[in-house]
This record gives structure tokens, sequence and C-alpha cells, in this order.
């Protein structure tokens, strides 16, 4: 999920990501989900569109 150089901060990372997932509502974690997954494929097409370029 989250690497870092150093155990204890990637440790620390996930904790707070988890909290941060606890305290949201079940509609703002699908609304998180599909932004991420949305962001994702974003990603994606811009690398294959630069690609394509290339």
């Amino acid at each position: 999920m989250v690497k870092s150089k150093n155990p204890y901060i990637t440790i620390l990372l996930q904790g707070c990501l988890f909290w941060f997932w606890k305290t949201l509502q079940p509609r703002m974690q699908l609304q998180v989900v599909l932004l991420l997954m949305m962001m994702v494929m974003v990603q994606a097409e811009g690398l294959m569109v630069l690609e394509m370029f290339q």
C-alpha cells in the first residue's frame, strides 16, 4: 500500500489511512473508491497517449 524507507513511517501512514477510512461514511467510502479508480484510469490513459505520441 504505502511504502517508505522507514518502517515506522509506513506503519504510521497505514494507521492514519485506516482511521480516516473508519471515520468516513459508507457513501463517502464509495465516492473515495470511485475517485481513486478514476484517477488511476486517467493516469493510465495519459501514459498510453504519451506512448502513442513518442
